[in-house]
């Protein structure tokens, strides 16, 4: 499967296979990610590398599975689930990740590889295959 972020998981040099070879092509699922207001912002459908990218945040190091993993765009299975993930982290770094909202949607089958979900945090990576069109699938949820 051609993934749409290929060669941004090039540009890391990593000695791991990424995606991991757990990962599986998506059946259709629904999924939570966190946002910004609006939905429409360039910055909610983009890998955390890109997104941190894009906001100026410096570059930190981190373990090969980690920018591996920063080349997907993260989701959890509910927005319980998202929601305790965010409030789960200090005051100080919700502030700088800036995601302001939860937007729930669905994922069509097929659209690209998952890693399996997190039994405890409920938490999964997306490496996308194509150009989704996330807007028709996702709607704003709840204020973070």
């Amino acid at each position: 499967m051609e993934l749409k972020y290929k060669d941004l998981i090039d540009s890391q040099h990593l000695a791991i296979t990424c995606p991991p070879d757990n990962c599986k092509v998506n059946d259709k699922l629904e999924a939570v990610r966190w946002v910004v207001q609006p939905l429409e912002a360039e910055l909610n459908f983009l890998p955390n590398h890109l997104y941190n990218q894009k906001r100026g945040a410096p570059v930190r190091p981190m373990a090969e599975h980690a920018k591996c993993g920063n080349c997907s765009l993260s989701f959890h299975t509910s927005i319980q689930a998202s929601a305790n993930a965010f409030y789960g982290l200090s005051s100080n770094l919700q502030q700088k990740l800036g995601y302001t909202h939860i937007a729930y949607g669905v994922i069509d089958a097929g659209c690209g590889l998952l890693t399996e979900t997190n039994p405890i945090t409920q938490h999964f990576e997306f490496f996308e295959s194509t150009n989704l069109n996330w807007i028709n699938n996702f709607a704003i949820h709840t204020q973070l």
